[in-house]
C-alpha cells in the first residue's frame, strides 16, 4: 500500500500547492485500483473512485468539447474535491496510522515503476528456485519481457499479444494493464499531427521537448513517429527510465560480445537466472559475470554498487565486473574504483571497451 499512500499525498501537495501537473492522472488511478486488494477499506475505495472523475475531467482538452455536465462540479477549481480528498485523506492516515508530513513519497514514478516490474521479475525468481526443471524456460519468458518492454515503447494492443501469445508465465492482461496505457490517454505528448515519437536512444519522448538531457541522445536524428490509431499503446513514461534506458547499453554489449565469442564455440546468455546479473560469458579458459551500469554520474554508481556480483550455480564466473558506459572517460572509472574498493573482494570496474578488449584475449 505504499504506493497507494504516495500517490494520495502526491495529489494532495499538487492540490494545496495549485499547481498543474503536467500528466495525466488516470493512468496511475487504474493501475492503482487494480493493485488494491478488495479487503482494503471502503474510505480507500472512495478516494479512488472521487479521484477516476477527477483525473478524466481535469485534463480535459478544450478541442474536445464540453466535457459531460454532471462532472463540471469537479472542474470548477477543484474546491468540491480538495474538501471531499482531505476528508477522506486523513481518516485514512487515523484508520492506518500513517504519518502524511514524514512518508517518503519524492518519487511516486519511481516507487511505482519499482513496485510493478519487482513484483512479476520476485515471482519469476521464485518459480525459477522451486522449479529447477523450468529454469531454462523461466529465464526465456523473463528475457521475453524485458526485451518486450525495452523495444516497444509504443506498440498495436494486438501485435502485444502476438508477442505473448504461448508465455505461460506471463498473464497477457497483467502485462498490458500494468506496463502500457492507451494512446488516446497520452494526447498532451503527441505532436501537432497526433503523432507519438520515440528516440533509439531515449525511448518515448514528450513532443513538447524540444532539447534532451541524456547524453549520447541522437536527436532528431533518431527519431521514429508512430500515428495515433485506435490501438495504439505506449509503454507508461515511468518504465522508460527503469527499463527501456538501462537495456539500450546491456543489450548493446550483449550483441558485441556474442559477435566476438560464438565464432570460438563460447555461450553469451543475457538476464541469466531472471535477471541475478546482465551478462554471462563463457568460454573455453574463463567464465565472466557482467552488470552492466549507466549512470551519469560516477558517485551515483558507486553508491548503487553495494559488493561484488553473486557468484554461485547454475552461473557461477571466475571474472565479475561492473561495466559502464565507454563515452564517460575522464577520471568515471577511477572515481567509481576508488569509492567502490572497499565494498568489493574480487570484482573489477571497467568500461564497455575494456572488457570488450579483455573478452577478445580471452578467446584467442
Amino acid at each position: 500500500m505504499l504506493e497507494f499512500y504516495c500517490f494520495l499525498l502526491t495529489l494532495r501537495r499538487y492540490l494545496q500547492d495549485g499547481k498543474k501537473n503536467p500528466i495525466p492522472l488516470r493512468p496511475y488511478i487504474h493501475r492503482l485500483a487494480a493493485q488494491l486488494p478488495t479487503e482494503e477499506s471502503l474510505t480507500d475505495r472512495r478516494i479512488l473512485d472521487a479521484l477516476r472523475v477527477y483525473a478524466v475531467d481535469t485534463w480535459w482538452p478544450e478541442d474536445w468539447g464540453e466535457p459531460p455536465i454532471d462532472r463540471w462540479l469537479f472542474i470548477h477549481d477543484g474546491k468540491y474535491l480538495n474538501l471531499e480528498f482531505e476528508t477522506l485523506l486523513e481518516h485514512l492516515a487515523e484508520q492506518h496510522d500513517v504519518d502524511l508530513e514524514t512518508l517518503p513519497c519524492d518519487d511516486l514514478d519511481g516507487l511505482l515503476a519499482n513496485d510493478v516490474f519487482n513484483q512479476i521479475r520476485l515471482d519469476l525468481v521464485r518459480k525459477w528456485a522451486e522449479n529447477p526443471d523450468d529454469r531454462d524456460t523461466i529465464e526465456v519468458a523473463y528475457r521475453e519481457l524485458r526485451l518486450l518492454l525495452a523495444q516497444n515503447s509504443v506498440i498495436d494492443k494486438y501485435e502485444l499479444q502476438r508477442q505473448l501469445l504461448g508465455n505461460e508465465y506471463l498473464d497477457l492482461r497483467a502485462v498490458r494493464s500494468r506496463f502500457y496505457v492507451a494512446a488516446t490517454d497520452m494526447k498532451h505528448i503527441s505532436d501537432s499531427k497526433g503523432r507519438f515519437i520515440t528516440c533509439s536512444r531515449c525511448g518515448l519522448r514528450n513532443s513538447n521537448e524540444t532539447t534532451c538531457i541524456r547524453p549520447r541522445c541522437p536527436g532528431e536524428a533518431g527519431w521514429q513517429y508512430h500515428p495515433g490509431k485506435p490501438n495504439l499503446m505506449l509503454l507508461h513514461p515511468e518504465h522508460i527510465i527503469r527499463i527501456v534506458l538501462p537495456a539500450i547499453e546491456e543489450l548493446a554489449l550483449y550483441e558485441r560480445i556474442k559477435a566476438i565469442v560464438e565464432p570460438t564455440n563460447g555461450s553469451v546468455v543475457l538476464w541469466p537466472a531472471v535477471d541475478r546479473f546482465d551478462i554471462y560469458v563463457t568460454t573455453p579458459t574463463m567464465r565472466i559475470a557482467i552488470d552492466v551500469k549507466d549512470w551519469q554520474q560516477p558517485e551515483q554508481l558507486a553508491n548503487n554498487i553495494s559488493g561484488d556480483i553473486p557468484n554461485y550455480a547454475p552461473y557461477p564466473y571466475d571474472l565479475g565486473v561492473y561495466v559502464y558506459p565507454a563515452e564517460r572517460g575522464g577520471k568515471y572509472g577511477q572515481i567509481v574504483r576508488e569509492r567502490t574498493g572497499p565494498r568489493l573482494s574480487t570484482n573489477h570496474i571497467m568500461s564497455t571497451a575494456s572488457i570488450l578488449e579483455k573478452v577478445k584475449k580471452v578467446v584467442k
